[in-house]
């Protein structure tokens, strides 16, 4: 049952949706900006709740930018 593959508690959503463009963001390297953190998270040089602060911005950016 689909359903059952995005159930992974009483308290969590699945969301889906669909993809969307953007106009270029520059300076903008959404891999590296999503995945290049966790090198530093696992070190100790950045907490979560930075990461969490640096994703937010990445998303209003492509918000911001989206067509």
């Amino acid at each position: 049952m689909i359903k059952s593959s995005f159930q992974t508690g009483d308290d969590v959503v699945a969301v889906t949706g669909t993809w969307a463009t953007t106009a270029p963001i520059e300076g903008l390297d959404m891999k590296g900006s999503v995945y290049g953190p966790i090198d530093s998270i696992s070190n100790g040089a950045m907490t979560v709740d930075e990461w969490q602060e640096q994703l937010v911005d990445v998303w209003e950016q492509c918000a911001n930018a989206m067509k």
